[in-house]
C-alpha cells in the first residue's frame, strides 16, 4: 500500500480481505451486501472515512476484531462517528467500538440517526459533544441501544448524552454516568416520542434545569423498568422531570431503585407519574462508582429485585455480556450480580476444557445438568444466543474454546 492509514492512497488490489483490507471503514459500507460483516482490525481510527461513517441504509453488522477495549473512533472534537439517515433497519448494526470525542454543531455528537432504526450494541460512547444530543440525537426512527456505557458526555441544550425527538428510542442493559447538559435531560431528553427504558444504570448525570437523569417532555410515552437512577443531578427533579402543556408527558416507573422516590420527580404544566410496583429507594452499592465502577456489590438491595415476570429477550445479555437473569429473577440495574459469562458452563469464572462436559450434559440432559451443578443456570451453553440450547451451540462453543 503506498498509502497506508490514508483513504486517498490506496492499495491497487484492495478489495477488503485480511491480505488487502481497506485503507478506511467507509470504504468498506458501499461494497457490502445485505447481512454482510465488515470487521474492524483492532486500533485507533480517525479522519476521513473514518468518522462521519454513512451507511446508506445497507442492513450490515459493522464490528471490531477485539472489542470496545480495543478498537476506538477518535473524532479528535471535530467530527462525530456514524450517520444513520436512510431509513436504516435493526440489521443495520454497530458493535464493540469506543467512540469518544466526538462532535457535532447541532445534533449528534457521536451518531446522528433520523428516520432510521439501527442498533448500536456493546459500544463505549464517551466525552462526546453537541448542541442537542451530546452522544447520539434521534429524530424519528426507532433506534436501539444494547450495552453501552455512555459516559462524559455533554450538550448546551437538551439530552445531555442522548436526545430523542419524534422517535422511539429504546435503551437496554445500558450504564449511563457522568453526562450533562446546561438544559434539560443529564443523559436523556425526549420530546414528542415513546421512551423505553430497562434493566440500565444512571448515576451522577447532571442538568443545569430538569431531570438529572432522564426528562420527558410534551407528548412522551415513556417506561423505565429495572433500573436503578442514583446521585443524578438538576436544579429541579434530581433524577426525572416531565413537563408539558396541552400534550402531557407520561411516564411509568416500575421495579426500579430511585434515589428520593416520586420525590425524586418534578413535574410541570401537566404530565402523569404512574408510579407502579416493586420500586424501592435505597443505597444501590455500586462497587466503585467514584472510578466508573457502577458494578453492584454484595449486600446490594438491587439484586434480585427486578420484575418478578420479566422474561430476557432471546440472547439478552447484562452490560458484562453475562447471563442477564441469574437466581431465577433479574437484577436492577445494568449488571447482573453474581452471573457468568455464556460458556462458563460448570460456573467456575473462567471458560476452558473444564466446561465440557457441562456442556455436553446441558445438551444431552437438562434435568441431569441442573441436579449437577444446581448453583448454574442451563442457558450458559445458550453460547449462539439464540434463546435455546441446542445443537446450534456447538460451533460457537468450540470457539470459545479455542
Amino acid at each position: 500500500d503506498p498509502g497506508p492509514g490514508d483513504p486517498s492512497v490506496s492499495d491497487p488490489a484492495e478489495d477488503g480481505s485480511s491480505t488487502h483490507p481497506f485503507d478506511a471503514i467507509q470504504e468498506a459500507i458501499p461494497l457490502a451486501i445485505p447481512g454482510d460483516v465488515i470487521l474492524v482490525a483492532d486500533g485507533v481510527y480517525t479522519g476521513v472515512g473514518n468518522t462521519e461513517i454513512d451507511f446508506a441504509g445497507r442492513p450490515v453488522l459493522l464490528c471490531s476484531a477485539g472489542g470496545p477495549s480495543a478498537c476506538t473512533i477518535d473524532g479528535q472534537g471535530a467530527a462525530r462517528a456514524f450517520i444513520m439517515q436512510s431509513g436504516e433497519t435493526p440489521e443495520t448494526r454497530v458493535e464493540g467500538f469506543t467512540i469518544v470525542n466526538g462532535y457535532a454543531d447541532i445534533v449528534g455528537g457521536a451518531i446522528y440517526c433520523e428516520d432510521s432504526n439501527p442498533t448500536v450494541a456493546d459500544c463505549y460512547i464517551i466525552n462526546c459533544t453537541a448542541p442537542f444530543g451530546g452522544a447520539l440525537r434521534c429524530l424519528g426512527g426507532s433506534p436501539t441501544l444494547l450495552r453501552c456505557t455512555i459516559a462524559g458526555n455533554s450538550s448546551a441544550d437538551d439530552g445531555g448524552a442522548l436526545n430523542c425527538y419524534m422517535g422511539s428510542l429504546t435503551v437496554s442493559d445500558c450504564v449511563l454516568h457522568n453526562n450533562w447538559t446546561d438544559d434539560d435531560g443529564g443523559a436523556i431528553c425526549c420530546n414528542s416520542g415513546q421512551l423505553t427504558i430497562r434493566n440500565s444504570t444512571f448515576s451522577r448525570n447532571g442538568a443545569g434545569q430538569m431531570g438529572g437523569a432522564v426528562f420527558c417532555g410534551a407528548d412522551t410515552d415513556a417506561v423505565i423498568t429495572n433500573c436503578i437512577l442514583g446521585e443524578d443531578t438538576a436544579a429541579v427533579g434530581a433524577e426525572i422531570a416531565l413537563s408539558g402543556g396541552i400534550d402531557i408527558p407520561t411516564l411509568t416507573v416500575a421495579y426500579s431503585d430511585v434515589q428520593d422516590g416520586e420525590y425524586g420527580v418534578y413535574i410541570q404544566g401537566g404530565g402523569v407519574l404512574n408510579w407502579g410496583t416493586g420500586n424501592i429507594v435505597a443505597d444501590p452499592l455500586f462497587f466503585d462508582p467514584d472510578n466508573g465502577d457502577f458494578h453492584l456489590a454484595p449486600g446490594s438491595a438491587c439484586i434480585d429485585a427486578g420484575d418478578p415476570g420479566f422474561v430476557a429477550d432471546p440472547g439478552e445479555m447484562d452490560i458484562d455480556r453475562e447471563l442477564r437473569t441469574w437466581n431465577e429473577r433479574v437484577d436492577m440495574g445494568g449488571d447482573e450480580f453474581g452471573s457468568h459469562h455464556y460458556g462458563d458452563v460448570n460456573c467456575n469464572g473462567v471458560i476452558n476444557g473444564f466446561d465440557i462436559d457441562a456442556f455436553v450434559l446441558a445438551l444431552d440432559g437438562p434435568g441431569a445438568y441442573d441436579a449437577a451443578y444446581p448453583d448454574c443456570d442451563i442457558m450458559l451453553a445458550d453460547v449462539n444466543g439464540d434463546g435455546a440450547v441446542n445443537g446450534f451451540d456447538i460451533d460457537a462453543f468450540v470457539e470459545l474454546l479455542m
